[in-house]
């Protein structure tokens, strides 16, 4: 079991910030490290390399991605707080430190929103509710047929943490709490068993299943955003379809070291929005969206997201 926020790492995250850090105003003057809490080849890994690739373009130095994976997402929070401050960032998924912190027992010695430093959220995985391709009609009518099923005639899975929350929301809702929930090692085998009708509804990020939705092999009930995605512009929102619970935005965001100069964070947050407009189109391509909230904005997200996950853990206890 990974030794996450060690005694070390906590006592790290109480240090001041040496001064001739604090008043650097040739930053970054060496190469930084971008820790990322996920194996490669993972959207937020992808997303990360992207935006590396961009900031060694417009500041003229190397920007390293190190995988960091485990934990939940939080070994890569434990990396950032464990570096030497101007050292390194972080590029992570928001539930790592949003919800993942909320379900360690005993606590963690440390607040990753509080320790570490929000600066820049960079896109949204477009999550969506996909069905397998014998289940046809719409997203009520496929509910209703589930409905009428009863108990142990259909199952799901979704992706753990934030989308298992609110898939659990959603099923209320949708008076489905008789579905059988099937527990996998990922979405890859999630996406065959769907596709093979083995397993009947799964809420996940849609950038993964795009390639077996074009080739009919799933379906796409509804998107859980705001807004339709241009991937897929023909399909509705859940809340278009009456189910306003299913509501997820897969954040992935950029974050700094604990007492991180005002000028190094105005530096990154305007040079993250300069590589996004270069990767607007392959975000698109993928299913996901751009994010443009900064600095205080994103901090204020966080938060509520956080409120948000804690009022449904309330009802919804995470189980495997």
């Amino acid at each position: 079991v990974p030794l996450v926020f060690s005694r070390r790492t906590t006592l790290l995250a109480g240090l001041s910030i040496p001064a001739g850090v604090q008043a650097q105003s040739s930053w970054p003057d060496r190469p930084i490290r971008v820790f990322v809490p996920t194996p490669p080849g993972a959207a937020p890994d992808i997303i990360a390399r992207e935006i590396a690739e961009q900031f060694t373009r417009l500041l003229g130095q190397p920007f390293p991605v190190e995988n960091r994976p485990g934990a939940d997402g939080l070994l890569g929070a434990e990396a950032l707080l464990a570096a030497r401050p101007g050292e390194a960032l972080l590029i992570s998924p928001a539930g790592a430190l949003t919800l993942v912190p909320m379900l360690r027992n005993p606590p963690l010695p440390v607040d990753p929103l509080d320790a570490l430093t929000p600066m820049a959220a960079l896109a949204s995985d477009v999550l969506g509710l996909f069905a397998a391709p014998e289940l046809t009609g719409t997203m009520p009518e496929v509910i209703a047929r589930m409905r009428r099923a009863g108990a142990g005639g259909f199952n799901w899975y979704a992706s753990p943490g934030p989308p298992a929350l609110v898939m659990r929301a959603f099923l209320r809702e949708a008076d489905l709490q008789d579905l059988v929930h099937i527990s996998y090692r990922g979405v890859p085998p999630a996406l065959i068993d769907l596709s093979s009708g083995r397993l009947h509804l799964l809420f996940v990020p849609q950038a993964g299943a795009l390639p077996l939705l074009r080739d009919g092999r799933v379906r796409l009930l509804a998107v859980a955003g705001n807004d339709r995605n241009a991937a897929v512009p023909d399909v509705p929102t859940s809340k278009e379809m009456g189910f306003p619970s299913l509501f997820l935005e897969g954040l992935i965001a950029l974050f700094g070291w604990r007492g991180m100069p005002t000028q190094s964070m105005e530096l990154l947050a305007r040079e993250a929005d300069t590589a996004l407009a270069s990767l607007d189109d392959r975000l698109m391509a993928r299913g996901q969206i751009a994010r443009r909230e900064r600095l205080a904005d994103l901090a204020s997200l966080l938060r509520s997201d956080r409120a948000r996950f804690a009022a449904l853990l309330r009802e919804f206890p995470l189980r495997d």
